[in-house]
């Protein structure tokens, strides 16, 4: 079984100080096989946050606008046809060096300053599917750009760092006779074991639940299943989940889609159980 485990996840549950690399090479020697170490931050090279100071209309088009954008040392005129566009909106910035897929299609280009209807304009206000991050911020509509407002971070700070993807990913080979090792806490223990460190994480320790509600569980064949728990959650909404948890599933190959789903599958990967 192939694991991808987020690095910053990892280290909340084993102390290191390693880097990801060395990390790898030395539970790779003793423990399950770390085949891979990709790093998050190298995608969005030359991107950062912006925020939108004013926006007018392009001369020469209709469907265009150029937006004065802040980029913390300096602002910029940048063309953009984003629909959602508008003043004190934080966005994302691919500036001139930046590899991103244009209008999310084909494969990846370097950008580079540009001219659009006669107009100059030194990088590119992104969409979702044009760097990346259709799974963190999914478009509702066409020609709708990154709207990061609610992120709230400066401007000028790096995209990688603005939303957390300052991050490694671990591809882990885990074996089949290692079911307990299939899980962030797993390698975390078999990690700090391996290296001698100390193991962080720890049992949850849940609120008794008083029976008032009539929720009841009989086994029927005891043979078969020595126990059985159950516990009814109530008082939540159903919505969309924090973007540190987005972040989590999607660094582990699972697709963000509500808060129930999400957090069922954060504790599978966690836990390696998904209840």
């Amino acid at each position: 079984m192939d694991l991808r485990i987020s690095y910053n996840w990892l280290r909340e549950y084993v102390d290191t100080k390693l880097s990801p690399e060395e990390f790898a090479r030395r539970v790779s020697l003793s423990g399950p096989s770390i085949e891979r170490v990709e790093h998050l931050a190298s995608a969005f090279a030359h991107m950062v946050v912006g925020r939108v100071e004013a926006v007018r209309k392009h001369p020469n088009a209709d469907k265009l606008r150029i937006a004065r954008v802040n980029l913390g040392s300096e602002s910029r005129e940048l063309v953009c046809g984003g629909t959602n566009l508008r003043e004190g909106m934080l966005v994302a910035v691919a500036l001139p060096g930046a590899r991103v897929r244009w209008h999310g299609e084909g494969e990846h280009i370097t950008l580079e300053e540009a001219e659009l209807r006669g107009v100059k304009s030194a990088g590119m206000i992104c969409a979702a599917t044009e760097i990346g991050l259709a799974e963190l911020f999914p478009m509702r509509g066409t020609h709708e750009i990154v709207d990061l407002t609610e992120v709230g971070v400066k401007p000028g700070t790096p995209l990688a760092k603005g939303l957390e993807l300052d991050d490694a990913i671990l591809s882990i080979e885990v074996t089949g006779n290692r079911p307990d090792a299939m899980s962030t806490v797993g390698i975390a223990r078999e990690a700090a074991a391996i290296l001698g460190a100390r193991f962080l994480w720890k049992e949850p320790k849940l609120p008794k639940v008083a029976g008032k509600d009539g929720l009841s569980a009989r086994i029927a064949a005891p043979g078969l299943c020595a126990r059985y728990e159950a516990a009814l959650v109530a008082g939540f909404r159903v919505g969309v989940s924090p973007l540190w948890i987005k972040h989590r599933l999607t660094s582990a190959g699972a697709r963000p889609i509500n808060t129930i789903v999400d957090i069922t599958n954060y504790v599978m990967l966690e836990l390696g159980q998904p209840m």
